[in-house]
């Protein structure tokens, strides 16, 4: 499988120093391997220290190392990235600072929603259950699987590549909390969809007994 962060093209920008860039994919998604790289253009000065930033605030400090490697990336990474080099040459110290780049990490697929077909069940009629989601059309080559519970245990086996899940009949006694989880194979990104109450009404026949 291939690795998608290997396939983005990197976005030029506009440096505040002449003698440091920052390079990072111009395209990122969930779970996607992210490298942000602090480039310098003189290789005769020695670096001592590279700090990088998001949104002004220092997330990493590292002796020597240029880049920073995001192992898989979540919406909230998305910000203004910049790095900082403290160098020498020689005797003499320099301080430099990039230029910002916008990295925007966006939704490899939507938020599951379960629906249950028919809405309001009867009991010993069959029910379907269905996770639906979207995966972005950037990735609509990326698998998806799905697994569905109720009240906290899993219905069949997990995971799925079917997002639909067919109950030949339900009775009062399924009645519960019901939700589904979808999530990709390579990279592994999972998402839960809010939980449905799913009341099981009594047949006319079990009506007409307790009477």
């Amino acid at each position: 499988m291939l690795l998608w962060s290997l396939l983005v093209i990197f976005a030029p920008v506009s440096g505040k120093s002449d003698w440091l860039t920052l390079r990072a994919p111009s395209a990122v998604f969930e779970g996607d391997r992210v490298e942000v790289t602090c480039q310098k253009k003189k290789d005769w000065w020695t670096v001592k220290t590279v700090a990088h930033y998001k949104d002004g605030d220092q997330i990493q400090l590292s002796d020597k190392v240029l880049d920073l490697s995001i192992r898989r990336a979540v919406l909230s990474d998305s910000g203004n990235y910049s790095c900082v080099v403290a160098a020498t040459l020689g005797l003499f110290p320099r301080k430099e600072t990039s230029g910002s780049v916008m990295i925007t990490v966006q939704e490899l697929f939507l938020r599951p929603v379960l629906t249950v077909s028919p809405f309001r069940p009867t009991e010993g009629s069959p029910v379907t259950l269905t996770c639906e989601t979207r995966l972005s059309p950037q990735r609509s080559s990326a698998q998806l699987r799905f697994c569905f519970f109720r009240d906290g245990r899993a219905l069949g086996s997990c995971w799925s590549r079917s997002p639909e899940l067919r109950l030949p009949a339900m009775w009062a006694e399924d009645s519960g909390s019901y939700w589904c989880k979808a999530e990709t194979v390579t990279p592994s990104v999972t998402k839960q969809s809010p939980q449905s109450q799913i009341h099981v009404r009594r047949g006319r026949s079990a009506a007409n007994t307790l009477r």
